[in-house]
């Protein structure tokens, strides 16, 4: 094809012969695999979602402020196959807080949520998508863990401390327990309940108190059996009317490690000295350094392996077609464990690539010893395109120049395949043309309180010419983020596994760099997909999963053909459909994407019978699911590192900010109800609301006797605490003790319903705290739409406290900023009463699709 560039080979030294390009006139596999490459890159999406936010941690009642970006994962550019991004808030429960559409311009948004006053502190999730993506799997969606607390009400600072840095099995694990206030000082006669186990398998529980010192011992004993998920142990407290908890893993000598191995090319080749990366993870997914023994069958030493950076090793083998070929783990933990290696394969060939050069890429191909010539085809996918191919005939080894000219900088995809079209190879390079982007930023190394700062920000390349880029620049406290090892830059990328590394591109992380491509692949694209697209004729795009399904039921429990279903919206939009001879419906529309905003009745083919509806999980629901079934490492440790005794001796204003929640309650008290006797006995306000109105919980939501009709399992009645609403999750009350309960009004009245929205048809369960004010529903005009998008709010800071301390922790967010001619952008900013160390965070992507990142520091004394 004349769309390709084929360089024709001259003749090339060979370990075992000599190497010739040959050229045919008839169509063949190189033809054949770019017209598939194009036509797969027409028919597909295959999107990478990047959102990054001002700050980790944040406030109830602040706001969240993020930027999105929607990328090609082959061209790194931004994609323009999307119209919009799903953002949603979730809690470590799967409940959903808040949710939204933003409208994506040229692949990239901007948005922000406003936090409830009342939310229930702790660890949330910021998941985000576009409707192209519902198809993939769950595990594929962006997900970003933030903090909702205010760190400056936590009374206590906790640890905890084993004796061992891990345990056998069967051995006594003692763990000491640190508790203290803020000062350090440590709290005595705390009394601690805790509990080991694994799963929903509690091993172990008991009781201690705290000594003098503030110290508490956790024993028991470890299991004796390889456990398949990791041993935790929860820990729980009350001082001073608060409730704390945490959960820590206790390591364990045969902790269960995941090891995967890559060899150059992707197969190991018998009887052909092969460098082998491998990517070791423990039981949280979590990098983790291993050394070990590649034996085969006989447990003869093959070869010595062991990590060199976190979680990547990499090791050379001379493999035998030998199909037990394994890695016996020699570190501690996890010693002893095995890791089948990939079987040889005699067909594969392996891939050596280095670049001595700016122009040119040697490409080292290696088959078994003593194999006749072969017939192969080489391609170099490079930003989506067929950049370079060429078809070769090798006997055991080859060394194979590739012009480098026509290359763009980045990350290529290099693949070998024999003359019947089998894919024999295939790794990742980088190709380094000495391109970078340079961002330097200009701002005052140290300011005072409430006082004027200024950002100067310019753009250039490796040749110091201005460069011009749209950018993101933030301000934030450092003390509200949490570390992050992969960014925005990593969107150059486009690989299925994440590489740690803050810039690829530079030397000291070139060799790191490179044993990470070879031990990953492009996210989503597999030869075996792409040549099965011949035309786009011929092929329907993959379904999206979006909108709503379910089944229709009668007062039987049985599905109901042909039944009619009405969908009806916030926009008051109506939807119809009808159920299939199995009962079963589905409405495809990213309008319908959130059932609990929908209200949802069901009628036989005549109209008359009303009936039940059952939803289905939506996609939203499944990827909460699967964030909240991950086991976590830890996170209260993060919480942990925000206590700083400094940070509060430095600001004394924090503890004095927190918002006034004067009782108010005399306009609005009614008169003493039955239930209210009960409020101090109970220890659980769900059965004082269903003293007052009965109900039924189906799944997290509540549903009142006499409401069901075609509701099941959605819809439940919307829960306001302190005029704030919370959502249908029952879970949310299972945070406030009825005895800090001044009033509850429960009702199933339109006109209270519509107080807050026009479509509940359930209820609504109005709850005054004691140390709350009621107040009615928000008088402001809540969010702006634009066609049913959500429009982002302009930022303006805001304390994080009473108004009159002046105490800000995002000083700056300016999420759209062009760089001028000169590749300047000027920004100004103020500086808040609180003092510490700022981040000042600077991304975005260059006209010519670079995606780059910086931070700076700033102090505020």
């Amino acid at each position: 094809m004349k769309s390709i560039i084929r360089l024709i080979l001259s003749v090339f030294f060979l370990f075992a012969g000599w190497l010739h390009a040959q050229e045919t006139e008839k169509p063949h596999l190189i033809d054949q695999l770019t017209n598939h490459l194009k036509n797969y890159r027409l028919q597909t999406v295959n999107q990478e979602v990047y959102v990054s936010t001002d700050k980790s941690l944040y406030r109830p009642g602040e706001d969240l402020w993020f930027k999105g970006y929607v990328t090609d994962v082959l061209t790194h550019l931004p994609s323009l196959k999307s119209l919009e991004l799903d953002v949603r808030l979730i809690s470590d429960k799967g409940d959903e807080i808040k949710s939204d559409r933003f409208k994506l311009q040229n692949g990239i948004t901007n948005g922000d949520f406003k936090l409830p006053e009342a939310v229930v502190q702790g660890n949330y999730y910021l998941i985000a998508y576009t409707p192209e993506m519902t198809y993939r799997p769950v595990s594929q969606i962006f997900h970003k863990r933030i903090i909702i607390k205010r760190p400056e009400q936590q009374n206590l600072h906790y640890d905890m401390v084993f004796d061992k840095p891990f345990y056998q099995p069967g051995e006594n694990v003692t763990a000491k327990l640190l508790i203290s206030d803020l000062r350090q000082k440590p709290e005595a006669n705390v009394k601690i309940k805790y509990s080991a186990h694994t799963g929903d398998n509690t091993l172990a529980s008991g009781k201690v108190k705290t000594e003098k010192n503030g110290s508490a011992l956790v024993s028991f004993n470890a299991p004796k059996n390889q456990l398949e998920t990791p041993l935790m142990v929860d820990v729980e407290f009350n001082e001073n009317k608060e409730d704390y908890h945490f959960s820590n893993h206790v390591p364990l000598a045969n902790d269960q490690l995941t090891i995967h191995f890559f060899p150059e090319g992707g197969n190991l080749v018998p009887a052909s000295a092969q460098m082998v990366a491998l990517r070791a993870s423990d039981a949280f997914g979590n990098p983790t350094d291993v050394s070990g023994n590649v034996v085969d069958h006989s447990g003869k030493l093959l070869a010595k392996a062991g990590t060199v950076a976190p979680g990547l090793g990499i090791f050379s083998l001379v493999s035998r077609n030998d199909n037990q070929l394994k890695l016996v783990v020699t570190s501690e933990p996890s010693k002893g464990q095995e890791f089948s290696l990939p079987q040889p394969d005699p067909k594969a060939v392996s891939i050596t690539a280095s670049q001595n050069n700016a122009d040119t890429l040697w490409v080292t191909i290696k088959r078994p010893t003593g194999s006749e010539k072969n017939t192969y085809s080489m391609l170099a996918v490079d930003h989506g395109d067929m950049a370079w191919a060429s078809e070769f005939k090798i006997g055991a080894a080859g060394r194979i120049p590739v012009n480098l000219n026509i290359f763009r900088q980045g990350v290529t995809l290099l693949s070998v395949f024999d003359e019947a079209g089998n894919l024999r190879g295939q790794r990742l390079v980088n190709i380094n043309k000495g391109k970078s982007v340079k961002v330097n930023a200009e701002f005052s190394g140290s300011l005072g309180t409430d006082q004027d700062g200024k950002i100067h920000v310019k753009l250039t390349d490796e040749n110091g010419n201005p460069v011009k880029g749209e950018i993101a620049v933030s301000v934030t406290d450092t003390h509200a983020n949490i570390h992050e090892a992969c960014g925005i830059s990593l969107l150059n990328c486009g690989t299925s596994l994440p590489i740690p590394l803050p810039n690829p591109e530079s030397e000291k992380n070139a060799a790191r760099f490179k044993f990470y491509l070879m031990a990953n692949h492009l996210q989503n694209f597999n030869w075996d997909v792409v040549r099965s697209f011949k035309d786009s004729a011929s092929e329907t795009p993959a379904e999206l999963n979006i909108g709503i399904s379910g089944m229709v039921f009668d007062h039987k429990d049985q599905p109901v053909a042909k039944a009619k279903v009405n969908v009806v919206n916030t926009s008051m939009q109506v939807f119809t459909t009808a159920s299939d001879e199995n009962g079963h419906f589905t409405i495809d529309s990213p309008l319908l994407s959130n059932p609990n905003n929908l209200t949802i009745n069901a009628t036989d083919d005549s109209g008359k019978k009303n009936l039940t509806v059952k939803l289905d999980k939506s996609f939203a629901e499944k990827v909460a699911d699967y964030i909240c079934s991950k086991p976590k490492y830890d996170p209260w440790k993060t919480e942990m590192n925000l206590l700083q005794t400094a940070y509060f001796e430095t600001n004394p204003d924090l503890f004095a900010s927190v918002p006034d929640k004067k009782l108010d309650a005399l306009n609005n008290k009614r008169k003493d109800d039955f239930w209210r006797a009960y409020l101090d006995q109970s220890t659980n306000l769900l059965d004082i609301i269903n003293m007052i109105k009965p109900f039924d919980l189906m799944g997290e939501r509540i549903v009142f006797k006499g409401s069901h009709n075609s509701l099941l399992n959605q819809g439940g009645a919307l829960i306001v605490i302190d005029g704030q609403q919370l959502g249908t999750s029952a879970s949310t009350l299972s945070a406030i003790p009825p005895m800090s309960v001044e009033d509850i009004h429960v009702s199933t009245k339109l006109s209270d319903m519509a107080k807050y929205t026009g479509l509940n048809s359930v209820g609504v369960i109005e709850i005054t705290t004691k140390k709350g004010k009621r107040i009615g529903p928000e008088k402001d005009k809540g969010p702006e739409y634009d066609n049913g998008f959500r429009v982002s709010r302009k930022f303006s800071p805001q304390p994080i406290g009473k108004s009159k301390y002046n105490l800000e922790t995002t000083l700056l967010w300016a999420p759209v900023v062009f760089t001028n001619e000169k590749g300047e952008a000027h920004l100004n900013f103020k500086t808040s009463n609180l003092k510490s160390t700022y981040n000042v965070h600077i991304e975005g992507i260059t006209l010519d699709g670079t995606w780059f990142s910086k931070d700076g520091q700033l102090k505020v004394e």
